[in-house]
């Protein structure tokens, strides 16, 4: 009996999550019995092995065991016993061979996942003959697009061959591994819980946004981002369904349930019996409810801000004494504490709880000192020079509305012993 090679294929496994694949190829090869004859020879026979080409599939993931792959086009018929087929390659205990049929060959416990791929996995071996049993080394050709998902350890990872068999030739099966609908829906910006930024896990974000007692008919603009989900996997990107679980209180709050917008319908009546509103909102694939998402809206009711917070002047003097101590309060004439607040009109005692201070960087001198949130300066003593005049700015913002507003503060830096002049 003598054996005729042929229709040698390759095996490749690819994970490329912008392109949403995962792509394996598989080597095949077809072997060709036949018993020996006089007066002919192997190059004389047809080579039955001839006629195939690359294939390329497609295939869901978690497809069942049996899914079919694809036909192979060779001139044999592995039937008639003239021709006998087997898969090879990292990859071929994925798949079986019936007939001239190409088959899923996966299970309960070994499902094809895309995501599964890791990052480093060896996608296959790549041999090349050599007659004169010379050196191979590989290389990638960069001018292929894909060529970027992929890397050979050098000087060389293929295995030299030394083959001396006869009417052999190369193809490749390409099966691409289409995303499965097993992930559920993600609100966003995702959180990640991980640093794994190839498969984050997210956690749900918490969506705030402010209103007062009189809006009313409004769009809600929320913080970190609108009110948005995508389906987790990426390569199908179902169409969502946005509702409100809870707290819409009685329409209230109503939402755009294509595109997750929510619109205060009516005004609060009393901030003080309601002070926040907190929505429960579910995300849900529209051709299947039940892989869904949810996350919290909260809504804070403030009382209507109709005056900006402002200083009773526009200047505040204030004097220092040079001194070896690390820290001293900045004070005032008659050596009182200077104190600079602002007041706010819309409070009854003037006194606005939000309102935060800062130094803005009018000059480097703002680096020698410090505003707390009661309005005390506090001076770096033991970095002033005498003589010395210094000119800040103080910024008072109230945290809730965003209104601000400014005031200068000149300090003049006196000897040890020296107090400052009451005018």
């Amino acid at each position: 009996m003598e054996k005729s090679r042929g229709r040698l294929q390759k095996a490749t496994t690819q994970n490329c999550r912008d392109k949403a694949v995962l792509i394996q190829e598989i080597p095949i090869i077809c072997t060709r019995v036949f018993a020996a004859r006089p007066h002919s020879s192997v190059d004389q026979e047809t080579n039955l092995c001839l006629g195939g080409q690359d294939i390329f599939a497609s295939v869901k993931e978690n497809s069942p065991t049996g899914e079919f792959i694809a036909n192979l086009s060779i001139i044999g018929d592995p039937g008639a016993n003239s021709i006998r087929l087997c898969l090879t390659g990292d990859n071929a205990d994925w798949f079986f061979l019936e007939d001239k049929t190409i088959r899923l060959n996966s299970s309960f416990s070994r499902a094809l996942d895309r995501e599964l791929t890791a990052v480093n996995t060896v996608a296959f071996t790549v041999q090349a003959n050599d007659a004169d049993e010379d050196i191979i080394m590989y290389v990638i050709d960069q001018t292929w697009p894909d060529s970027r998902y992929f890397r050979i350890d050098l000087p060389n990872s293929g295995k030299e061959m030394n083959t001396r068999e006869k009417n052999s030739a190369t193809a490749t099966i390409t099966v691409n591994v289409l995303d499965g609908d097993d992930q559920y829906p993600q609100f966003q910006p995702c959180i990640p819980l991980s640093h794994n930024q190839t498969n984050p896990v997210c956690m749900n974000p918490l969506y705030i946004v402010n209103i007062t007692e009189k809006d009313q008919d409004k769009i809600l603009y929320f913080s970190p981002g609108p009110i948005y989900a995508e389906d987790g996997d990426r390569g199908l990107k179902t169409e969502l369904v946005y509702n409100i679980l809870s707290g819409a209180d009685n329409g209230r709050f109503r939402i755009d349930n294509e595109t997750g917008e929510i619109v205060l319908t009516r005004p609060v009546e009393d901030r003080l019996l309601n002070p926040n509103y907190r929505l429960r909102i579910m995300a849900s694939q529209k051709d299947d409810p039940k892989k869904y998402s949810v996350a919290t809206a909260l809504v804070r009711v403030l009382a209507e801000n109709r005056f900006p917070p402002q200083f009773n002047r526009t200047t505040y003097t204030g004097f220092i004494t040079e001194d070896s101590g690390p820290a001293a309060l900045v004070t005032t004439y008659g050596n009182a504490v200077l104190m600079v607040q602002a007041t706010d009109p819309d409070f009854t005692d003037g006194v606005n709880p939000n309102i935060q201070y800062t130094l803005r960087p009018k000059s480097n001198n703002t680096r020698l000192y410090h505003i707390t949130q009661e309005g005390l300066l506090i001076a770096k003593t033991n970095e002033l020079r005498a003589f010395e005049k210094h000119f800040l700015e103080v910024l008072a913002v109230d945290s809730e509305s965003g209104e601000t507003a400014k005031a200068s503060i000149d300090i003049e830096v006196l000897q040890r012993g020296r107090k400052g002049n009451i005018t």
